[in-house]
């Protein structure tokens, strides 16, 4: 979707929707999508696991991954927190994180 040349880019909504079906997502994962922000949520047991995966431009990226108590507690970081990389790079990791979750 980010590459510079538009030639390379998704052309449309059908080749978007085919390649984030692509990812490794386990099952019970929703997903939440805006123009900057892409979030998946699912509940497990008395948590609710939470993934960002946010476009700062470009060129730079960050995902986060963390849990949060359905009552009392703490949250829990699962995946890495604020670091800006590459797109590619990017979703390496991502892939990596639901591959493992």
């Amino acid at each position: 979707m980010l590459d510079d040349d538009p030639a390379t880019r998704y052309q449309n909504c059908e080749q978007i929707l085919s390649a984030f079906a692509e990812l490794p997502v386990a099952g019970g994962w929703d997903c939440f999508v805006t123009d900057d922000l892409i979030s998946w949520t699912r509940k497990v047991k008395q948590r609710v696991q939470r993934v960002g995966w946010r476009r700062h431009s470009e060129r730079k990226h960050e995902w986060r991954a963390w849990s949060e108590p359905v009552g009392k507690g703490r949250n829990m970081a699962l995946g890495v927190i604020g670091a800006q990389i590459g797109r590619n790079e990017c979703l390496r990791q991502l892939k990596k994180f639901f591959a493992e979750s």
